[in-house]
């Protein structure tokens, strides 16, 4: 029997080994203890990282920062061999490796089968845009505990080739590990894990960090085609395409930190989970700028292209309101996330003990700030939602709604408003008369409206309009502010009945306008005839 080389020998039993303590499922087994390692490594103690890299490869990552050189990782009385070792980081975090670089530690890129406490991927990030040190980790913890998928987070206290980088936050990898303890299938599932990049949307094809999914982004392409689809299209679509239940609630603490360079508000910092069937759960990262914008709404102000085709659904946007008041009253508290802090705290007073006092009180008075500021943001959400009225019912087809309080407002030109009758016996009306220059004037009138279908009418009457062109309407007719309309009269006509229709896609205050775009001539609107109604 030929012999396996002594090299592939040990890589197989480092990979494969089953040892009476884990019994006779062999790889389950060892994942499990694995998995148990991980999670008694992010609950203990902050330890001390002294990564050690030889001459040649410290000059390499000084020429190539991103690509993986070897290194020797110690970590208390444990040592790691030919640990694959880049600089990481985007805008506003990269920094080189002769400053305190932010750094990946890759534990079985070049030796297959090596863990840290279980673990083959840690990110050593050096929170040069967090000085608190906490939005990782406290945010890290909120989406986990409400079930959205994210890196488990921690701190470290970092040495590169002797040298004191300080503390540091220390995140596990996103990597065939993560999908499996995430998702069902595991590491074998035919999905992938997709890096949105720096401020990439998913219209684009993003690159592929793990999975055993398809190749050639049918998958992306699935997602974003079914979100362009019409409304009614779209809806029915949806839960096939995104899990909504998790990115409810991925949105709701998206908005609630105020983390505006997340995906939902700057399509950035996030990766994207695609199962073997196309339905995409997203997942944040890169949350180290949180809560700075203590008064940022929490309605909208969707920045990319997911939310913003989703929550343009009057029924998505009712369940985003109702999955933020749950998530306000049971999990966004002034009291678990404080106590949190100070168990964060804790665990860094400890750690800086050994340094000198200057450390810690530096560090104490950026978490007391942000405490302030993350007190401060919790009674805004608070009032927010309090102020987020429920939606309205919608009205049946047919549904008159009552119009009054017309105010007469012009923009240009010379106009007179009066309720002047065009001639003995007509109809009691709303009367313009261009006078001078570029009229643009108009009778308005506000409605509160439930999203639906809607109809304006009323009958109108003319002498002698010249009609002005403007890019929204000519001569006299009917719309909405901020509409544009098709139709027009001119010239002298007589009572000829106008309609405008209108679609809401939530509950809005539209203003009804009765509309003269002229440079002379005169307009009657019937009074009587004037209404808006539901289709």
């Amino acid at each position: 029997m030929r012999r396996l080389p002594t090299l592939l020998l040990l890589t197989l039993w480092s990979v494969f080994r089953v040892s009476p303590a884990l019994g006779a499922d062999g790889k389950g087994a060892l994942w499990k203890q694995w998995d148990q390692e991980a999670a008694e490594f992010f609950a203990g103690p902050i330890r001390r990282f002294e990564v050690t890299l030889g001459r040649k490869e410290l000059q390499s990552l000084r020429e190539s920062p991103r690509d993986s050189q070897p290194a020797t990782v110690k970590v208390g009385t444990n040592v790691f061999t030919s640990v694959a070792v880049h600089v990481k980081g985007s805008a506003g975090s990269t920094r080189d490796i002769d400053d305190n670089p932010a750094l990946t530690l890759n534990f079985d890129k070049f030796k297959p089968g090596q863990r840290c406490f279980g673990l083959s991927k840690l990110a050593l990030n050096n929170s040069v845009q967090d000085s608190s040190y906490l939005d990782e980790n406290l945010a890290s913890w909120l989406y986990l505990s409400a079930g959205v998928p994210t890196a488990r987070a921690s701190h470290a206290l970092v040495t590169l080739n002797g040298r004191f980088l300080g503390l540091y936050v220390l995140k596990e990898g996103y990597d065939g590990e993560f999908i499996r303890r995430h998702f069902t299938g595991g590491t074998n599932a035919a999905g992938n894990l997709y890096d949105g990049g720096f401020v990439r949307d998913i219209t684009t094809n993003l690159e592929r960090d793990a999975g055993k999914g398809v190749t050639n982004w049918s998958d992306l392409a699935q997602l974003r085609t079914s979100l362009r689809l019409p409304a009614d299209q779209r809806r029915a679509k949806l839960d096939a395409v995104l899990d909504v239940d998790r990115f409810l609630t991925y949105v709701t603490f998206q908005m609630f930190t105020a983390d505006w360079d997340g995906y939902i508000r700057n399509r950035n910092n996030y990766r994207v989970y695609l199962d073997p069937s196309g339905r995409a759960t997203f997942i944040p990262h890169g949350m180290d700028q949180l809560f700075r914008r203590t008064q940022d709404q929490v309605r909208d102000g969707w920045g990319s292209f997911v939310p913003s085709r989703v929550f343009d659904l009057p029924e998505l946007r009712e369940r985003l309101r109702k999955r933020m008041t749950e998530v306000s009253a049971k999990s966004f508290r002034v009291e678990p996330i404080t106590n949190k802090i100070a168990e964060i705290r804790e665990r860094i007073r400890v750690a800086l003990a050994e340094l000198p006092a200057s450390d810690w009180r530096q560090v104490d008075g950026e978490i007391r700030q942000k405490r302030r500021m993350i007190v401060e943001r919790i009674a805004f959400v608070e009032e927010e939602l309090r102020s987020w009225p429920e939606p309205m019912k919608p009205l049946a087809s047919g549904t008159v709604v009552p119009l009054g309080n017309w105010q007469e407002i012009f923009q240009s030109g010379s106009v007179r408003f009066d309720r002047k009758l065009r001639q003995e016996g007509d109809p009691a009306s709303l009367h313009l008369a261009a006078l001078a220059g570029d009229v643009i004037a108009s009778y308005r009138a506000n409605a509160k409206l439930p999203a639906g279908s809607y109809r304006l009418s009323a009958r109108a009457a003319t002498r002698d309009v010249a009609a002005y062109t403007g890019q929204l309407g000519a001569g006299v007719g009917l719309r909405i502010s901020g509409s544009r309309r098709t139709h027009k009269l001119e010239g002298t006509v007589d009572w000829t009945p106008l309609t405008f229709d209108f679609d809401l896609g939530g509950d809005e205050e539209v203003t009804v306008m009765l509309e003269l775009r002229a440079t002379k001539g005169e307009a009657w609107f019937d009074a009587g005839s004037i209404r808006l109604e539901s289709r």
